[in-house]
């Protein structure tokens, strides 16, 4: 496959590399995904994971949402999930709710 390019992650400043006929690229470093496309209407997306057991850490959520959609972020999904942690050397069991959004903005 030939390079097409060899341009900067936008998330994190390392190089990545667009091969042709490459739709999209995913930086080795911090996962960001880069569309590439032949027309002006880019689509980008990243997600954020957090733990969501208290209602301190909802609020902050929502607001971490609110700050998102100031900068032009939509939310394309949302999901749950529980983890199980253990503490005092495995005797106590604790279950951990987290929520992971993923954020899309057209540029």
């Amino acid at each position: 496959m030939a390079i097409v390019a060899t341009l900067f992650c936008q998330k994190c400043g390392d190089k990545i590399v667009q091969f042709q006929g490459a739709r999209f690229t995913i930086c080795n470093k911090c996962g960001f995904r880069t569309d590439f496309t032949t027309n002006q209407n880019v689509t980008k997306y990243d997600t954020v994971t957090l733990r969501t057991d208290e209602r301190e850490e909802v609020d902050a959520m929502n607001a971490l949402i609110q700050r998102w959609a100031s900068n032009g972020w939509k939310i394309k999904s949302l999901s749950e999930f529980h983890r199980t942690e253990s503490g005092t050397g495995g005797l106590t069991y604790m279950l951990t709710r987290y929520t992971t959004i993923l954020f899309e903005k057209n540029v």
